[in-house]
């Protein structure tokens, strides 16, 4: 937009001249946190030897190398941060924190609920030495009450949150959709969210601004629909695997090579004849067996076994293109490979990062296209690696008093 700065790069920061005190780990926080700094906000990582952030040890590492600065999640989540080492549990390291909360707009922490409380770095601690902080809460569970000192990762809060129950076949017991789909989802988007509607909030003096997200109670707002079927007939959704209580046929079918799929959906009759014309068996819209949306449900599977047949013959990318031409919904099923692989995911969404150690790292860039373009994205912090730069342009320390503070331990 006309007025919002932009640098020499092509980079759309609206955020700009906003300071992001960030203490969150893992990923559902740090992700969050990312997107700010991507848009121009300095975010500020709090790390501590005392307390390694965990996706600096566990996620992937280029080449089989380890190292806590070429960890893939956490060059992943945290693009563009800036790193300081602060040990809160030092009586230097929480003053240092509280001085840096001062010059800061927002703080965010995804600790247990009362984490920050404990610190004496909570809502009602910081907001007096800045009176219009923003400060966002966003436990696994709870800020308060029973749950605010339960912890977790995606595959807990899959559970609790219904999600694994309406998932999977039929006959089967509930299935995870993947133990971090919840720190990819809609997490990180509603504390970035959150966050933003704050800072137009305090624009408009509205002053300090307590945000809880309970990341249980986003990742409930996913169900959708399933929540209003509950309560309204008694009974949730069935787990019906690929199959679809609006589309049929709807599900993902073999093609030509090795676990090679097409994903297809038809939603009503002109669709089904069309699919039958292309698969080449254009007697099927009229067989009394799949004549209608009604008569297919009623013999779905064995018309997913003579879809298969014909699939099978295909190669799953003619035959996605045949069908969308034909007006059919249908997608090859890719695999990481394939992303990777197809040259306009590889121009147009992912980016080639230069790690912080030597390695290059192929990340996610933004899939927003601020004026049409790619915004461009930079790498990970190294762990501790603006501690310096940040005590001494923020607060004025000296270097002495800098060699102290690594001495005591604050910095650690």
């Amino acid at each position: 937009m006309v007025g919002w700065p932009e640098t020499d790069n092509g980079a759309w920061l609206p955020l700009a001249g906003v300071r992001v005190l960030d203490f969150t780990w893992m990923i559902a926080g740090p992700l969050g946190m990312r997107l700010l700094s991507n848009y121009g906000a300095v975010v500020l990582k709090v790390e501590s030897y005392n307390r390694v952030d965990r996706i600096r040890e566990t996620g992937p590492h280029p080449n089989g190398a380890w190292s806590f600065n070429e960890d893939g999640s956490f060059n992943d989540v945290n693009l563009g941060k800036r790193s300081i080492l602060l040990n809160v549990n030092t009586a230097e390291g929480r003053d240092l924190a509280v001085r840096l909360a001062a010059v800061s707009d927002v703080v965010a922490a995804n600790f247990t609920g009362d984490r920050m409380d404990r610190w004496n770095l909570g809502y009602d601690d910081l907001v007096r030495v800045r009176p219009d902080l923003i400060f966002l809460n966003m436990p696994v569970f709870h800020g308060q009450g029973e749950r605010a000192r339960w912890g977790g990762i995606g595959t807990h809060v899959n559970a609790l949150a219904g999600i694994n129950a309406i998932s999977g076949f039929a006959g089967d017991p509930p299935f995870g959709l993947g133990p971090l789909y919840p720190d990819f989802s809609g997490n990180p988007f509603h504390a970035t969210a959150a966050v933003l509607a704050a800072l137009i909030n305090r624009d408009r003096g509205a002053g300090a601004q307590l945000i809880e997200l309970s990341q249980y109670e986003s990742t409930v707002s996913v169900l959708g629909p399933a929540l209003l079927q509950q309560s309204a007939t008694g009974a949730g959704p069935a787990r019906t695997g690929n199959h679809s209580d609006r589309a049929c046929p709807h599900n993902v079918y073999p093609c030509a090579g090795v676990d090679r799929w097409c994903a297809i959906s038809v939603d009503r009759d002109t669709q089904f004849a069309a699919l039958a014309v292309v698969l080449g068996q254009p007697g099927w819209s009229t067989d009394h067996r799949f004549a209608t949306d009604a008569a297919r449900r009623a013999h779905e599977d064995e018309l997913d076994q003579l879809i298969a047949v014909q699939t099978a013959e295909w190669q799953r990318d003619d035959l996605a293109a045949r069908l969308q031409a034909a007006g059919v919904a249908a997608a090859p099923v890719n695999d990481l490979a394939d992303l990777l692989h197809d040259p306009w995911y590889r121009a147009e969404y992912f980016a080639e990062i230069p790690g912080p150690e030597g390695c290059v790292f192929t990340t996610h860039a933004e899939p927003v296209r601020p004026n049409g373009h790619k915004h461009p994205v930079t790498r990970a912090p190294l762990m501790g690696e603006h501690t310096d730069s940040v005590l001494r342009s923020l607060l004025g320390l000296s270097r002495e008093e800098i060699n102290h503070l690594y001495t005591c331990g604050a910095l650690g």
